[in-house]
């Protein structure tokens, strides 16, 4: 029975109890942390429904092909004594009829576009250019997002590995200092110096760990309250690159040469719609209607008809229209000239920090790999010795994680030069 009443108690406790929010952590890797950024971040839903518009516009423009079809019904009651005209609202119809009482009329227009100076076929052609150009956009976007990502992850990981360190040293410090029965008064002290210096460049970190972590999810585009742990190996990918091919991959897949030419191409065709306004146009139209007091269809009219219309004078606006878009043809060239010697200018500037980040991998590796012994021998060592040992290798460790760190970052930022991913990641 007490059993019974202490499980109530606690039941009702509980469920006055605040609700404590429930976090589960989520593990991300790499390519899962690119992935959920792309789908997120807003700057890519927006670029997709630009993509979505494009195509909607380009389905209306091809309306031009196909004959415009109308059908009007419309009753009337009149109380006149002459014939009449409704306005254009409710199909300009002509009332004959002279006594009070109903008109009804039932009328079937077809109009369609035979020849405009290539107008409406020039306008298809500019919506498909828009389109492409917005798929570019999608690319750029893409493109600046992935590598965004991929930095803001390599820095963040870079943080994670020194806090291992420092917690790895401080421990080992610790050990030390227990070891070492008789200290004297100024190992002491340089002991207890070196642990508490350990202790806040690792609480720093630790700060900078939160930070980078808000802006790691902000980047992803997901709630920042997200409790997550990064799955991957921390270490280099030593690959060699040929400057010349990095820069034919960049020209064949970077997605901004490629949208300048479609704003060329945007430029070329609405020049060409400028000076077809100066063309007639020529349309061809037929009419069926069928008026009368009565809907009876008896009375039956019908015509049809071939318009042509022949603009002769605009106040020379047409011309200037021309001028305009000839030089907007000029600006686009000289902008694509400039995107090619960034892009140039990126690509060499993002392979020489590579080579050099690969070296310096390389340099502080072996540095490590040299001193890693000391490590094993502390118990050897006299204290102040084995804490220069200690400082040194926490030197070298630290300098080993920021040069993998720049390493990958700069290969990270010789993908977003070329536009194209390298080898597959094999960070893992």
């Amino acid at each position: 029975m007490i059993h019974i009443l202490l499980s109530i108690i606690l039941l009702v406790v509980h469920t006055h109890l605040p609700a404590q929010e429930i976090l589960v952590e989520r593990k991300l890797t790499l390519q899962q942390s690119v992935d959920t950024a792309l789908n997120n971040r807003k700057e890519v839903l927006l670029a997709q429904h630009e993509q979505s518009l494009s195509k909607e516009r380009t389905k209306e423009a091809t309306s031009f092909k196909y004959p415009k079809i109308d059908l009007i019904f419309g009753y009337s009651m009149v109380d006149t004594d002459r014939p009449m005209v409704l306005p254009p609202h409710f199909g300009s119809a002509l009332i004959d009829r002279k006594t009070p009482g109903d008109y009804y009329i039932t009328r079937v227009s077809l109009w369609q576009h035979i020849y405009s100076g290539g107008r409406y076929s020039s306008n298809l052609k500019l919506a498909e250019s828009n389109l492409y150009r917005s798929e570019m956009q999608l690319r750029i976007v893409t493109n600046d997002i992935t590598f965004e990502v991929k930095k803001a992850f390599y820095r963040l990981f870079a943080i994670q590995q020194k806090i291992d360190v420092y917690n790895l040293l401080i421990s080992s410090a610790n050990e030390l200092m227990k070891g070492v029965k008789q200290k004297k008064p100024a190992d002491e002290i340089e002991g207890q110096r070196f642990i508490i210096t350990m202790e806040r460049e690792r609480n720093v970190l630790i700060n900078e760990k939160g930070k980078k972590s808000l802006d790691f999810l902000n980047t992803l585009g997901i709630e920042l309250n997200t409790s997550f742990l990064l799955e991957q190996k921390f270490e280099p990918l030593p690959e060699k690159y040929d400057l010349n091919s990095l820069l034919g991959w960049a020209f064949k897949n970077r997605p901004e040469p490629k949208q300048i030419q479609a704003q060329e191409e945007i430029d070329a065709l609405s020049l060409k719609l400028s000076m077809t306004m100066r063309h007639p146009t020529v349309s061809l139209g037929a009419h069926y209607e069928s008026p009368g007091e009565t809907l009876n269809f008896d009375r039956k009219n019908w015509n049809a008809m071939l318009n042509m219309d022949l603009p002769i004078f605009d106040g020379w606006a047409s011309w200037s229209r021309i001028r305009q878009k000839h030089i907007q043809v000029e600006q686009n060239k000289l902008r694509r000239r400039d995107v090619e010697d960034s892009i140039r200018l990126g690509v060499r500037k993002t392979y020489q920090n590579y080579n050099f980040w690969l070296n310096e991998v390389n340099t502080r590796k072996s540095q490590l790999e040299e001193k890693a012994p000391l490590l094993l021998a502390l118990n050897r060592l006299d204290l102040q010795s084995a804490i220069s040992s200690l400082r040194l290798y926490l030197m070298l460790k630290l300098g080993y994680i920021d040069a993998v760190d720049e390493h990958l970052c700069s290969r990270a930022g010789i993908e977003h030069a070329i536009g194209k991913s390298l080898v597959a990641e094999s960070i893992k």
